[in-house]
């Protein structure tokens, strides 16, 4: 897949309508709906989603937990019967983001996304232990994302990479983010993320200077 499909231009739903129009213009081939943002139920908005975007050709629908450095604020017990219903929802090729703990307390998935955002990076053991099991509960991708502002962390985040064989995304946050998500493409992740042009995230480098940056690397075309 070429980097277009692996840069995923983030997507805040807070309006679904707005939203659809945000993703059917991502400068990026796949986008993430970002579905904690929806004040409402997250079905319905997915619902509503699924019957506009027949483009970009990937979509991930996260709905991520205040624990993770997001706004849904449900109980696990209560994210894991959502998330059940958003993959039910989810048209096929779309991937659901499951967090390692909803992932663990479920009876796995079906192709989903497992992400972890500790506040500290695990040692590059226990992260390729986690994607392994991530992988055995039916995961297609294991997400694991940090603060890391030492070389040693953003280091780290580039091994996992290296050593999942193309099933592993890892990168930083912090000053040195845009850097560790370009390695991450290089070394073959599967995905890194980047905010909407008109949406942007703090922290969140842009999707399109991403892609731009990859490209200037000469390490493939879009």
């Amino acid at each position: 897949m070429g980097a277009s499909g692996r840069i995923c231009t983030v997507v805040p739903v807070e309006d679904a309508g707005e939203a659809a129009m945000l993703a059917l213009s991502s400068p990026t081939g796949c986008v993430e709906l970002r579905l904690d943002f929806y004040p409402g139920d997250p079905g319905e908005a997915l619902e509503l989603l699924a019957t506009r975007l027949h483009s970009p050709a990937r979509v991930v629908v996260t709905l991520r937990s205040a624990g993770h450095g997001g706004l849904d604020r449900r109980a696990r017990g209560e994210r894991r019967a959502v998330l059940a219903r958003l993959e039910d929802l989810a048209p096929e090729g779309w991937l659901v983001d499951y967090e390692v703990e909803d992932l663990h307390a479920s009876s796995g998935c079906s192709g989903c996304i497992a992400s972890s955002h500790p506040t500290t990076p695990p040692t590059p053991r226990r992260a390729l232990e986690e994607a392994a099991v991530a992988e055995r509960l039916g995961a297609s991708a294991y997400k694991l994302v940090y603060p890391g502002v030492e070389p040693w962390e953003q280091a780290a985040a580039a091994r996992l990479v290296a050593e999942a064989g193309g099933f592993a995304t890892s990168f930083t946050l912090g000053p040195g983010t845009l850097a560790s998500r370009l390695t991450a493409l290089a070394l073959g992740a599967p995905l890194v993320f980047g905010s909407h042009p008109r949406a942007p995230l703090d922290g969140v480098p842009q999707s399109s200077e991403i892609m731009e940056l990859y490209l200037r690397m000469g390490l493939g075309e879009s």
